[in-house]
């Protein structure tokens, strides 16, 4: 399996004892979203209203077999789950307040359970 990191920082992968198995360098590609806006009604005479109207994951290559694309919390839950093959990485690890790794990578693809279905309104 080719993991290939779009998130443009060295991901490292912490196990439960603090150590390092797996490094994964930036490939080069930054995956990102771009919001699209359409200005509403004023919410005060001087306070701009906004509504997103579009968001747009750009640099996100094609899916292939054998590869996995790494890519940051947010342009994952834009794709709400469309790609199996996009991960994030999951669960932070700190040493005092700098993120050093992750415990693992996630994504978001069959997450909607009927259980969490039922508390949207």
């Amino acid at each position: 399996m080719k993991l290939v990191n779009l998130t443009g920082h060295l991901i490292q992968i912490i196990d439960d004892n603090g150590n390092i198995v797996r490094y994964i360098e930036p490939s080069g590609t930054v995956c990102r979203i771009k919001d699209k806006f359409q200005l509403s009604e004023p919410l005060e005479s001087s306070v701009l209203r906004l509504q997103l109207t579009k968001t747009v994951v750009k640099h996100l290559p094609h899916p292939r077999e054998g590869t996995i694309y790494i890519v940051s919390q947010l342009v994952l839950r834009a794709l709400q789950g469309s790609r199996p093959d996009v991960y994030a990485p999951y669960g932070g690890i700190f040493e005092g307040n700098n993120k050093v790794g992750c415990s693992g990578l996630y994504n978001m693809t069959n997450t909607l359970t009927s259980e969490l279905a039922g508390d949207v309104e």
